[in-house]
């Protein structure tokens, strides 16, 4: 807000120092900066590439659920949208946290891992992993199953798959 400010201000001391023609040429041109910095932005902000809008946790997340009734681990992918995803409630999701006073980003509630290191990774787990940490996570005994641009589904070796 203060940076919105003092560039509104910044202009408007600018355009009072220039008289007549130049004026209206000035506010043409400064005008025609900032709308195209905002198309560009606007453009660019969300993308499908762009993991930051969580593009595509869902059906990697759906997936996860459909080959396992084992633990799914997450990567990325924050408890909120967990929880969503589940529609569980946020009552239900602190009494599993075991005493926990407060939401945690890291911690196992009813199948879900969130949050698990790429060392302590179990072979009888599914992950559901940013795509941009799948070489992080992919290592020995374990295989992407899924992948949709945004998040990818890595499966151990040992993960017992549902019939």
């Amino acid at each position: 807000m203060p940076m919105i400010f003092f560039s509104a201000y910044g202009i408007e001391l600018f355009l009072r120092k220039i008289k007549g023609n130049a004026n209206k040429i000035a506010v043409v041109i400064i005008t025609g900066i900032y709308v195209c910095s905002f198309i560009v932005f606007g453009l660019d902000y969300y993308s499908e590439k762009n993991t930051d809008f969580y593009y595509g946790y869902e059906d990697a997340l759906t997936y996860a659920e459909s080959i396992t009734d084992g633990k799914i681990g997450t990567v990325m992918i924050r408890y909120p949208l967990i929880l969503m995803h589940t529609k569980m409630l946020s009552k239900e999701y602190l009494q599993q946290m075991g005493g926990a006073k407060n939401f945690d980003t890291k911690g196992i509630f009813g199948r879900y891992v969130t949050e698990p290191s790429s060392e302590d990774m179990e072979t009888d787990m599914v992950y559901v992993v940013s795509k941009s940490f799948e070489k992080q996570y992919l290592t020995e005994g374990f295989k992407t199953e899924f992948d949709n641009g945004s998040y990818v589904v890595i499966v151990g070796n040992n993960v017992i798959k549902k019939e």
